[in-house]
């Protein structure tokens, strides 16, 4: 069960550090123990292949190998799609009618023993996206409409390019019939019973994200009238169907686990709101079926997601300190989490989004805003984060934290309807179609997917710009076609008062005319070429504002390489330095060398009183510990490395432009 606190501030018992907080094992209602706090977010891996979309051994081996090893408490799979003709995007793995097949099936066993071969236990999450399928990513013939709880479209925006991507790959969904609700809750218990029989440990429903059962929860997309919709409760009946039935049939110690949204987080009466998301969770804990809770929110349609957590990843550089006047909100949905967490309930919440820092964790579960961590983008920047940094004691808390996973360029993200497009394109070009398209590698499918977005936002661009022409041409017609009626009538004028006075029509008289009427001509042809040539400068003007897009993009891409050389940099030199920790171990001729130019950097800097501007009670005597290196005594320097690092760490965070930190930048380099 989940594990009680003292409250903070009270004298009932000294509260445990951050790395007993996260390390605390923790047993469900199932009975299932997990040996820590820290769970593996379940994400979408794209790489099974058509049209079965069996796992994918070949390269879950060494991913699931990976995590296996990584420490964490909880493994949860990637989704599970339990309908191939509605994937939510080409690639997942899909539970379909032939994985009980001893030959699919030898797949699914293989997968759970890889996944837990090192004792972390795994569950399988089992999703249906409903209305959020894109054409092309299952294998439904192309005029079969996706399902929903009722015909209601996803809504993206006005814009050219949010219509033309939803109507290309999204379309109006068809509204469930009874019997097709059956036919999906007989797809959910197939995917639990091949997970509990495969050898994993469970399962979880993926009940947020805009996904199926998401979209009977929610009243913007549940209209219904029969016994699943009209009222919050009848909107409940097709999760508490499906959890009751697959408990029946899988009992503890089998987990069954349910991820919801907090909310949708769109405009106020649109959507699931926060009140009737409480209600749902609140079913879920009492009910005496589920055995943990995960929380999430938003969905496709959401505008702006209001998430923010106290501090954000750029001044997240260092970990805060955990205490009584200050609670650490570094996670998302965390006020959502703690009215769940006052319920009377013993099942668990687990809280995912926005964990960066060892602290960070610690708090939340101190603070009783949850009980599992899940852990997400930092499982996929760093998978063995657990073992090799948060749970390890090498760390302090002050140094134990994920690589920040910024998102820039986000400001060109807005610009095109990125959700449905790149859904759209990595969707469609999955492994089982890149034999046919003479495509070899992730890298090339990214590229042409990129590539096609900006085809697509160059098209839009050529449109405005072509419409913006046409005005000028319509403009510049009738110009030319007022002065070539002022001409006709001006020569017709002239003519009718020749042909009344013939005593003027001599040869100068016409000599005349045809000067006048040339005169004309120029003025009209001199018109007609400043109207090309202000055509020419809007051309250039607009390859001008592209060739300054491109250039940003440029920029953007080295500063992200930038940083991700120096992170990688600095954290290899700090693992180099606990390697070397060991007073006894014997240095070799790098590692030395490695340790001299440290201290005399840190020496050149600070001088003898490094410590002067950092009130820290960790002195050391660098001068004598660089009069040892000069005379080749590394028999006791193992005792000053942690010193050194600290202080190293501290003069790149706070120094940046100093000489040390310069002289360390360019060891690391």
């Amino acid at each position: 069960m989940a594990q009680s606190w003292p409250e903070l501030g009270t004298k009932e018992t000294t509260a445990p550090n951050a790395l007993e907080l996260i390390s605390q094992p923790l047993t469900l209602p199932c009975g299932l123990t997990l040996p820590n706090r820290l769970v593996k977010c379940p994400m979408q891996e794209t790489q099974a292949q058509g049209p079965w979309f069996d796992p994918p051994m070949s390269t879950f081996s060494n991913l699931y190998g990976l995590w296996a090893r990584s420490s964490y408490g909880l493994l949860i799979t990637g989704q599970v799609q339990i309908d191939r003709r509605f994937l939510s995007i080409a690639g997942d793995v899909c539970c379909h009618e032939r994985s009980p097949e001893s030959a699919i099936f030898a797949l699914w066993k293989e997968w759970a023993q890889t996944a837990q071969k090192h004792g972390t236990p795994c569950i399988v999450q089992l999703a249906h996206p409903g209305r959020m399928s894109p054409a092309g990513a299952g294998i439904r013939p192309p005029d079969m409409r996706a399902l929903c709880a009722s015909a209601v479209p996803v809504e993206l925006g006005d814009s050219f390019l949010d219509k033309w991507a939803l109507e290309k790959a999204l379309g109006i969904p068809k509204a469930m019939t009874v019997a097709e609700i059956d036919e999906v809750v007989a797809m959910f218990i197939r995917g639990a019973e091949v997970a509990r029989d495969a050898g994993f440990a469970g399962c979880q429903l993926h009940g947020a994200h805009g996904f199926l059962l998401s979209q009977f929860l929610s009243p913007r997309t549940n209209c219904r009238t029969d016994d699943y919709g009209g009222t919050a409760e009848k909107r409940m009946k097709l999760l508490q169907r499906l959890v009751t039935e697959i408990r029946a049939l899988c009992p503890p110690p089998y987990c069954l686990s349910v991820k919801l949204n907090s909310a949708d987080y769109m405009a106020a009466g649109q959507g699931l709101q926060i009140e009737e998301g409480l209600e749902q969770v609140r079913w879920l804990r009492e009910c005496g079926m589920v055995d943990f809770v995960e929380i999430s929110g938003g969905n496709a349609e959401q505008k702006s997601d209001r998430l923010r957590p106290s501090f954000s990843a750029r001044s997240a550089e260092k970990a805060q300190v955990m205490r009584e006047s200050t609670r650490i909100r570094e996670a998302f949905y965390t006020e959502f989490a703690d009215r769940v967490m006052q319920m009377e309930s013993d099942v668990p919440v687990q809280l995912s989004g926005g964990f960066r820092t060892r602290r960070g964790m610690a708090d939340a579960i101190y603070s009783r805003s949850c009980d599992l961590i899940g852990l997400g983008r930092a499982a996929v920047l760093e998978p063995e984060l657990p073992r090799n940094v948060l749970l390890n004691p090498s760390y302090d808390d002050e140094g134990a934290l994920a690589r920040s996973h910024q998102i820039r360029g986000q400001w060109f993200a807005r610009m095109i309807p990125i959700k449905i497009l790149v859904n759209d394109y990595l969707g469609l070009l999955h492994p089982s179609t890149r034999q046919s398209k003479n495509m070899s590698s992730d890298e090339e499918l990214i590229s042409n997917a990129i590539a096609d977005t900006h085809k697509a936002s160059d098209r839009a661009i050529q449109e405005r710009q072509d419409k913006g022409l046409e005005a000028l041409r319509n403009k510049h017609g009738e110009e030319e076609r007022q002065l070539s009626d002022q001409h006709q009538s001006t020569t017709k004028a002239v003519s009718q008062e020749l042909s009344e006075r013939p005593e003027f029509w001599t040869d100068e008289t016409r000599a005349a005319i045809a000067c006048t009427i040339s005169r004309m001509r120029a003025d009209t042809e001199t018109r007609t070429s400043q109207l090309l040539a202000e055509n020419l400068r809007l051309r250039e003007l607009n390859e001008s504002l592209n060739t300054t897009i491109e250039q940003q993009k440029i920029e953007l891409a080295e500063t992200a390489d930038r940083c991700k050389r120096y992170e990688a940099a600095e954290r290899s030199q700090t693992r180099a330095a606990c390697q070397i920790s060991d007073p006894h171990k014997t240095l070799d001729e790098a590692q030395k060398r490695a340790l001299a130019v440290s201290v005399d950097a840190l020496m050149n800097d600070t001088g003898s009183n490094c410590f002067r501007d950092f009130d820290d009670p960790r002195h050391m005597n660098l001068a004598a510990v660089a009069r040892k290196l000069q005379a080749g005594d590394y028999a006791t320097f193992g005792e000053h490395m942690a010193n050194i690092k600290h202080v190293r760490n501290r003069i790149c965070r706070m120094r940046p432009g100093s000489r040390a930190s310069t002289m360390l930048a360019k060891e690391d380099g």
